[in-house]
């Protein structure tokens, strides 16, 4: 198995830690939409909202630069499909939902 890199990584574990969406940037939900329902949802500060457009504004750059961009969308598109407001929560459903497709975007990346 060979290495993620860590920047990738970090927006991954955020999302996942905070059951966050994303959505593609193609045609779809921006990532500024995204991060605009997650806070819709579960209420965040200026900052939480900033730091959330900013992780995956750089997780799309280092993908794409990487040559990336199919895998980066693939994922995101999931977790787009897997996120939804209950309550308080913006919840990605299971956790393990996109795991595949993260890895594939990981492993593409390193």
């Amino acid at each position: 198995m060979t290495s993620t890199s860590p920047r990738l990584l970090r927006p991954f574990l955020l999302a996942v830690a905070l059951a966050t969406g994303v959505a593609t940037t193609g045609c779809g939900t921006s990532i500024a939409g995204l991060c605009d329902a997650y806070c819709d949802c579960e209420g965040c500060s200026d900052r939480d909202y900033e730091d959330c457009v900013d992780d995956l504004e750089d997780t799309e750059d280092e993908a794409y630069d990487a040559g990336c961009g199919d895998e980066y969308d693939t994922w995101l598109s999931c977790l787009d499909d897997e996120a939804e407001c209950r309550g308080d929560d913006f919840e990605l459903g299971d956790e393990d939902e996109c795991g595949s497709e993260f890895l594939d975007l990981a492993q593409c990346a390193s």
